[in-house]
């Protein structure tokens, strides 16, 4: 058996064990909500795997060590904002909870629509939400055809795993929504936490005799990588606007909305912006992982295979096969995450709103469950066709995203914030994205263009609130004092 064949052979037991699991972990009656949010019945342990499911991804393993071979110290900024996230979502989620559950909030665009009265708002946050998700779940399965390639030794076509893997994914999110990536979310982690610090041991080791000499190899011959702005024009501003804007719109994701609604009460969620933090070491270690591959091999065609070059130089094949498994699972969990919100919010928020407002939950059920299938054959066709840096991929998601944070915010503080206020927000953060997006921008290395799309949000938001009228009554109240 060549080398190639074992890594993908393990690999691929791998994620079967991950499937099978995901397949068994079925509740008696799969009921819309329990489906959608779990039953909100999810407890602090498995909300905490959930959660670091979801965050720490394929993107922990090749877009943090990815940046860190590439530019050095603007990779800083993935250990960072995480902490500033948690930090926020300690006072923010709690309410946020509450409010969810004494009015049957399963998705995001039915926060705002209870909230604003307002499916006209709901309808936008629905599109936005579903369009920007797209790139991070694209971000998910591009992955699987790096790490296949790499570490498989290119013996087969790895975009036949990827869509096995996809197919797999969307099998068991079908059958039994948010608990099959709860389960699964729980084994991929434990594998993760196993492969990261196996990394952080043999990788120095092996290559370098530990990791003080790497470090000092560093030090020597790439100092510049060590501090701002690195191999880069990235300053210590754009370090300072990215930070900024990942953690606020850290929590704004559908799909993690989803998911910390899911949690048994608030105090969960609490304990999980206590407890989350643990995960930062991960990313201190693979950045480690990124200046390793650099010293090793400081000539590869692409970045985001750093830490994929380095553990193949590193490890027995038969490990390697479950490095490759377990980086895999980093994008299986959240996929399936984000399968879930998606298709629920199209279902739900789309369907059932604007199109059959009498629909059943059976049938707004049964409408997700085809559109898992739907979304999960899109983003395949996009990774194949459309591959990007995963790090520009995950940002671009953050840009948009983020642009509900003053919508979320500002309407479990604020009386007078008006939906008015919030549509005209987005739409503006919308432009001034696209805007800064745009090819003949020359600014995006000074300031993040995502954070001026959110301060361009926040200000009009907050400008036409005060001009327009709020809606009054026990509702508004209910958001605001939950």
């Amino acid at each position: 058996m060549s080398v190639g064949v074992e890594v993908l052979t393990i690999s691929f037991v791998v994620i079967v064990i991950a499937a099978v699991i995901g397949f068994l972990a079925r509740s008696k009656n799969v009921s819309l909500e329990q489906w959608a949010v779990g039953g909100r019945n999810i407890g602090a342990l498995l909300i905490w795997f959930l959660l670091a499911g979801e965050i720490y991804t394929a993107f922990t393993f090749l877009g943090v060590p990815g940046y860190a071979y590439a530019f050095g110290a603007p990779a800083y900024y993935a250990l960072s904002y995480g902490v500033l996230a948690y930090l926020t979502s300690y006072f923010i989620l709690p309410k946020i909870w509450r409010i969810s559950k004494k009015k049957n909030i399963m998705t995001q665009p039915d926060f705002f629509k209870e909230r604003y009265q307002s499916t006209l708002l709901a309808t936008i946050v629905a599109v936005v939400g579903v369009v920007f998700m797209v790139p991070y779940l694209e971000l998910q399965v591009s992955a699987i055809t790096d790490i296949l390639e790499v570490m498989g030794y290119n013996v087969i076509m790895p975009a036949y795993v990827m869509i096995i893997t996809f197919v797999l994914t969307a099998g068991y999110v079908i059958m039994n929504g948010l608990r099959s990536a709860t389960f699964t979310a729980f084994f991929k982690d434990g594998l993760a936490l196993i492969v990261i610090f196996s990394a952080l041991i043999v990788i120095p080791a092996v290559q370098f005799g530990d990791l003080n000499n790497m470090m000092h190899r560093m030090v020597t011959n790439y100092s510049e990588y060590l501090y701002f702005p690195g191999h880069s024009e990235l300053g210590l501003s754009w370090f300072v606007s990215v930070v900024l804007m990942s953690a606020l719109g850290f929590f704004m994701w559908p799909h993690s909305f989803q998911s910390y609604i899911s949690a048994k009460n608030d105090n969960v969620l609490k304990k999980n912006a206590v407890f989350l933090p643990v995960y930062n070491v991960l990313l201190v270690i693979t950045v480690f992982m990124g200046f390793a591959a650099l010293l090793y091999n400081p000539h590869l065609s692409n970045a985001d295979d750093a830490f994929l070059i380095v553990a193949r130089a590193s490890f027995p094949s038969w490990w390697n096969g479950v490095v490759a498994g377990a980086i895999t699972l980093g994008s299986m969990v959240p996929a399936s995450v984000l399968l879930i919100a998606s298709s629920t919010i199209i279902s739900k928020n789309l369907y059932k709103d604007l199109i059959n407002k009498k629909a059943s939950d059976s049938s707004v059920k049964f409408i997700a469950q085809v559109f898992v299938a739907i979304i999960t054959g899109v983003a395949l066709l996009f990774a194949i066709e459309f591959p990007a840096l995963f790090v520009n991929l995950l940002l671009l998601g953050y840009s948009g995203i983020t642009l509900f944070f003053p919508g979320i915010v500002m309407g479990i503080t604020w009386r007078k914030v008006t939906a008015v206020g919030v549509i005209s927000g987005i739409i503006t953060g919308l432009i001034v994205n696209a805007v800064f997006f745009l090819p003949l921008s020359s600014y995006s290395h000074i300031i993040y263009p995502g954070l001026v799309g959110l301060f361009a949000d926040t200000v009009v938001t907050i400008l036409v609130s005060l001009v327009t009228k709020a809606p009054s009554g026990e509702v508004i109240e209910e958001f605001v004092t939950a």
